[in-house]
């Protein structure tokens, strides 16, 4: 940016209408955290122990299939996770510990990998970003 441009930004939100904007803009982000803590503690609810979370992943992981895959396709975007899926790897990735990477692709790319139950999840950074979930350091799955 040119100094000019960042002075008229820095002016914008010095005025009035830049103080409503941001004010709308953190109201409109603590809704969509307070959502987001909602969900996490409701799909916790799922699970109690190592088996019932095992169990869990399993489901969630067969959500995440080829048909789902062709349905994303289908409409024209990149396969990506499913809701649910994501809201496991936030609650993981907030709980969990960090893990170093289990193979190639996450040893030799840009990536965010923790481990959470005997599941790590881990978000590769490349030309885009790919999420995978391995159990006991088995890929389960690559989106």
């Amino acid at each position: 940016m040119t100094n000019e441009m960042l002075e008229k930004l820095q002016a914008f939100m010095e005025s009035e209408e830049g103080k409503k904007t941001m004010d709308a803009w953190f109201e409109k982000e603590a809704k969509r955290q307070e959502i987001r803590d909602y969900q996490k503690l409701r799909i916790k609810k799922f699970w109690h122990d190592q088996a019932s979370f095992d169990a869990f992943m399993t489901r969630v992981i067969s959500m995440n299939d080829s048909a789902w895959e062709e349905k994303c396709y289908e409409r024209g975007v990149m396969p990506y996770p499913t809701r649910i899926l994501s809201i496991v790897h936030d609650i993981a990735d907030c709980e969990g510990v960090d893990h170093e990477g289990i193979d190639e692709f996450t040893t030799e790319w840009p990536c965010d990998m923790c481990s959470y139950m005997g599941w790590q999840f881990a978000v590769t950074h490349g030309q885009g970003s790919v999420l995978s979930v391995y159990h006991n350091r088995e890929l389960m799955l690559r989106l």
